[in-house]
């Protein structure tokens, strides 16, 4: 049982890192003031790869869950699909869901 958590804080942690540095960059942005248009289209790049990093983890955390926990089904077939705008909240809630089932 804590080793599945383990594994599943792990993935989170890299989900964590990764939102760091899209808050950093767009931190350097806004200092910039005008040349935050400019700076835009980079922040746009973070965010994409922040995508595929979130989808990466989503999939690792349901493989987790395959093989540690294969009499809860129900909850690895709920695994959300994480977009750009709520990708925030969507992780948080099935991170919650998934420590209730763990």
């Amino acid at each position: 049982m804590y080793k599945v958590r383990a594994k599943i804080y792990k993935e989170m942690a890299k989900i964590y890192k990764e939102r760091a540095k899209i808050y950093k960059e767009r931190a350097k942005t806004y200092k910039k003031g005008s040349k935050m248009y400019k700076e835009g289209a980079k922040i746009e790049e973070y965010t994409k790869n922040v995508g595929k990093i979130y989808e990466k983890c989503r999939k690792n955390i349901r493989n987790i869950h395959k093989t540690y926990t294969k009499h809860n089904e129900r909850c690895v077939k709920q695994v959300p699909k994480v977009s750009d705008h709520n990708n925030n909240i969507v992780i948080q809630k099935y991170m919650s869901q998934v420590l209730v089932a763990v």
